[in-house]
């Protein structure tokens, strides 16, 4: 799992989950690089916390 910084005002990580098999820091782009990333949202409760994250999520640059 892997997050990404929101590019607004108020920025906030989002966690997503890549589909298929991957491993850092191989496949996936360079630390400042501009990216999409496209998943479907879903929540999940942590340590009496709802959460969210994206799963099977690709990249796109």
């Amino acid at each position: 799992m892997r997050s990404l910084q929101a590019t607004t005002s108020a920025s906030q990580g989002l966690e997503f989950v890549l589909a298929g098999e991957h491993s850092y820091p191989a496949d996936y782009p360079e630390l400042g690089t501009e990216i999409t990333v496209v998943g479907t949202f879903q929540t999940y409760e942590e340590n009496r916390y709802m959460d969210c994250h994206l799963v099977d999520a690709e990249i796109t640059e």
